[in-house]
This record gives structure tokens, sequence and C-alpha cells, in this order.
């Protein structure tokens, strides 16, 4: 699996977009150590707008190699 992390608070809307259009599991590694998975599932999406706005960061695992590409263009440059 590969490991994305964030540091910034990112636009819940293109996000939201991105782990919709990706083509594998998009999980959230919350700060208490549990995993929930991103893709269709409204509560997983409002706990991640919850990490970032409490932690400033947030990891998220991808099971498909062809969506971390762009998560890290994401993250890099369209993240706001």
């Amino acid at each position: 699996m590969l490991k994305v992390k964030m540091f910034q608070n990112p636009d819940v809307e293109k996000l939201t977009k991105l782990i919709e259009e990706s083509n594998g599991k998009v999980l959230l590694c919350a700060s208490d150590q549990s995993v929930h998975n991103l893709k269709n599932d409204r509560s997983a999406l409002h706990l991640l707008q919850q990490e970032t706005e409490k932690n400033h960061e947030v990891e998220i695992q991808l099971t498909d190699t062809g969506d971390f590409y762009k998560f890290i263009y994401f993250v890099m440059g369209d993240c706001a």
C-alpha cells in the first residue's frame, strides 16, 4: 500500500472528487489508529475533515498504484 501524508487543510470538495475518481481503495488512517475506507462513505469523509481541522495532518493509504500520482499532484500543487 502507498501512503500519502497531507500537512495542511485540503480543499475538501476537490479531495472528495479525487477520492471518488480513484480506481482503488482510499483509506484514512485516523489519529486513533483506526482505518476507514473513504470511497462512498460520507461518515468517513466527515471524519477526514475533522482530522485535518484538529491535527492539521492526515495520512491516506492507497491500494492502486495508479492513484498515487494523482494524490501526489493534489498534495503538491492542487491542494488549495
